[in-house]
């Protein structure tokens, strides 16, 4: 816990500036706060029976800050009622969150995927440090403490507590509905957990409690088994065959395995369900009761199919975390591993890059990139989708993003389309990066195949019915991602701590120049004069 430590007291005195700011020069409810403190007030005064219907999120975060509010005020008792429920106040309990919180269960999920304290502490300081998390420690939203409670669910559910990991589940349904869609995320891990457990038990063998070791000699054979022993064909994803390394035949026979071993073990995956679809049922009947899954105002917030959300979320999270990603030799390995019959094989070591020696392969290889990116071009052309508010609120990037790239020219959004598998290969190939440790001995927080499929599963529901581009809907993705990539990136064995110092000053450049034209760059619209608008995610 000491490098932990160490590493808190800077990320403590830079959120407290930061909150010192905001306060200072923004004392007043700005942009959501104006709904959410208020409403926060109401709770502290102990009108519980008011609701603003312009609130499309549940109670959660003013439930909580009541708690917090209570806990302040007989320690505080000079302060007064008013003033613990007064807008600083409220905006600390999200500095809480981000400086003291968050940074522990990263810290403990880290520890989970059996990294070391330094490399853990890292990650933990990574998450708080994060722009998009960073920025609200100043401010009274709900991103930090939904991200609190599913990360809490995450690491419960790794530590092989499934009930603790459904409650805290539920509890961040309390403050982003779509954050049920991770909910079965951890189902779909739980049931993963329980059957290879029960396989390794039946079999007798392997007593240390890893997994088989997998190597692709006949899918017939891995079929078999997952019917007759109940194993789960999981390899690590850096030794599948998909694309960017995997095929399409790994991700039928790796559910298909997972389908066998559910019929082979059905009370044990039954019972290893439960605990979660007692959630995700409560929800849907929450919906059903609702009318829909948002609250209060449902017309700003219909659902729409959105595909290239996807897409956004690569380019959004190549541009936080290049880093970790990038080296010197990444452009061969990706030109070989996409277009292997064009590129030939790149010279020297380079970790996982399947060489391809029958000429089928390398067209097959090829036949398939082009197919991806012809998808990808289809879903670009009738699915790109300008939400109204993405249009209008000049206060956001999104605004700016859309205004200088896809809508300057019809043909740039097509343009974008491999920019946009580019940065898709690369966060997938930052999760093929095991260490060696994983190779070696299976663990609950490695990146397996069915991981992948259902991380990538979770993450797209989550974000397909939302028409507007919000980064904000893109945290709790990135920052699993950012936890099974590790501090040290696409380097792992071999060191790569430089990786996070860069990565920390890539972070410190972004907080700080969005903190200042938070602070210091407002304007004001022409119907409203006099009013200062300000720039923020």
């Amino acid at each position: 816990m000491v490098p932990l430590l160490l590493r808190l007291s800077f990320l403590v005195l830079a959120t407290s500036l930061l909150a010192y700011k905001f306060n200072t020069i923004v004392p007043e409810p700005y942009l959501d706060e104006v709904f959410h403190i208020p409403q926060s007030q109401r709770y502290c005064e102990g009108r519980w029976t008011e609701w603003d219907d312009k609130i499309t999120t549940p109670f959660g975060l003013y439930v909580l800050s009541y708690i917090y509010s209570r806990v302040l005020l007989p320690i505080f008792p000079y302060f007064g009622q008013d003033y613990i429920c007064s807008t600083p106040i409220l905006r600390s309990f999200n500095t809480l969150g981000i400086t003291i919180v968050l940074p522990l269960l990263s810290y403990r999920v880290s520890r989970r995927h059996q990294r070391n304290k330094f490399d853990a502490a890292n990650d933990a300081i990574s998450i708080g440090f994060f722009p998009l998390l960073f920025f609200f420690g100043g401010l009274f939203y709900t991103d930090i403490w939904s991200t609190v409670f599913l990360l809490a669910a995450y690491e419960r559910v790794l530590a092989g507590n499934a009930w603790a990991s459904a409650v805290l589940s539920a509890i961040s349904l309390l403050f982003r509905q779509t954050n049920v869609l991770w909910t079965a995320f951890f189902c779909v891990f739980n049931v993963l957990s329980r059957l290879e457990r029960e396989a390794i038990a039946l079999k007798k063998k392997d007593k240390g409690g890893s997994p088989p070791k997998f190597i692709i000699s006949s899918y017939q054979q891995i079929l078999e088994n997952a019917w007759q022993t109940g194993d789960v064909y999981n390899p690590l994803l850096a030794e599948a065959d998909i694309p960017g390394g995997w095929c399409l035949s790994g991700i039928v026979v790796s559910i298909t395995s997972l389908l066998f071993s559910v019929l082979r073990f059905p009370l044990q995956a039954f019972l290893a369900i439960i605990p979660f679809m007692t959630v995700i049922t409560g929800f849907v009947a929450f919906v059903t009761w609702n009318g829909g899954i948002v609250l209060g105002d449902k017309t700003a917030h219909v659902a729409t199919f959105h595909a290239p959300q996807l897409f956004y979320f690569s380019l959004f999270t190549m541009f936080t975390s290049w880093p970790l990603v990038i080296t010197p030799r990444l452009p061969l390995h990706f030109l070989y591993e996409n277009f292997p019959i064009i590129f030939p094989a790149p010279r020297g070591s380079i970790q996982q890059v399947p060489i391809r020696t029958s000429t089928v392969q390398k067209v097959a290889r090829t036949f398939l990139t082009l197919a991806i990116l012809t998808g990808m071009g289809l879903v670009v052309h009738y699915n790109t989708y300008l939400h109204p508010y993405l249009l209008a609120d000049n206060r956001h990037y999104p605004f700016y993003l859309f205004r200088r790239t896809i809508m300057v020219h019809p043909a740039v959004k097509y343009l974008a389309v491999p920019v946009y598998y580019a940065c898709g290969w690369c966060v997938l190939h930052a999760l093929q990066q095991p260490t060696l440790q994983s190779r070696l001995t299976r663990n609950n927080g490695d990146v397996t195949t069915i991981w992948a499929l259902a991380y990538f599963a979770a993450f797209f529901g989550s974000v397909i019915g939302a028409g507007l581009v919000e980064f904000r809907y893109f945290v709790p993705a990135w920052v699993l991602w950012r936890l099974a990539v590790g501090s040290k990136g696409v380097d792992q064995d071999q060191g790569g701590s430089w990786r996070w110092w860069l990565e920390m000053s890539w972070f410190a450049g972004i907080n700080t120049a969005t903190a200042w034209l938070f602070l210091y760059r407002g304007f004001s619209w022409e119907n409203e004069p006099g009013k200062v608008q300000r720039f923020m995610w």
